[in-house]
């Protein structure tokens, strides 16, 4: 599997209020679960073949 997964979902999560960019091996996206000017949402595909999401500012998973 490729990362185009994760990228798909950094895309959708942003929808045309940034542009999606890659960080430190992530896609970044805005956080659904706060407001969220510039991208926080560190989206990648993990080893075992599913996304893995890290809010960057904080957020729970559950949030």
């Amino acid at each position: 599997m490729t990362d185009d997964i994760a990228k798909s979902m950094a895309i959708l999560l942003n929808g045309s209020r940034v542009k999606t960019r890659r960080a430190a091996g992530n896609f970044m996206a805005i956080c659904p679960a706060h407001q969220d000017d510039t991208p926080s949402l560190g989206i990648r595909l993990g080893k075992n073949g599913k996304l893995m999401y890290r809010c960057h500012a904080g957020c729970t998973f559950p949030a």
